[in-house]
């Protein structure tokens, strides 16, 4: 996959914000990096966001596409998010803030085909004896 960089977005709110914590957490924890967290809408940072960047945490503010007809999506995951990241990363992998990581991973030595503009991955999309 190249140079990436690990992006959630999610509103300035506080069902979100100790979402995002956490996955701050598990980002550095397990795979010893801080991801990007897109937090959107115009109001004051909430206490936890305001954690994460003094602990090394990386937040960039984007405007909330709330309004926008017909979305209601609250982590915000949607393409106007990905338009809002400011990165120079070949590549981004682009997670829940509902997520955590467990263990390590390598996303480096994951590859795109000629064509191909995403790579999806998703561990609980995988059918076995748990579900």
């Amino acid at each position: 996959m190249g140079p990436y960089e690990i992006v959630v977005s999610a509103e300035n709110n506080a069902w979100l914000e100790w979402q995002a914590m956490l996955f701050h957490h598990s980002c550095i924890r397990r795979l010893a990096r801080a991801p990007i967290i897109v937090v959107h809408g115009d109001d004051a940072l909430r206490e936890g966001y305001r954690l994460i960047e003094a602990t090394g945490g990386r937040i960039q503010r984007a405007p909330s596409f709330r309004s926008l007809p017909g979305d209601d999506y609250p982590p915000r995951n949607s393409a106007g998010t990905l338009a809002c990241v400011d990165t120079d990363a070949a590549y981004i992998l682009l997670c829940d803030p509902d997520m955590i990581f467990l263990r390590d991973e390598d996303f480096s030595s994951l590859q795109l085909h000629p064509g191909e503009v995403s790579a999806d991955r998703s561990n609980f999309l995988r059918v076995n004896s748990e579900n």
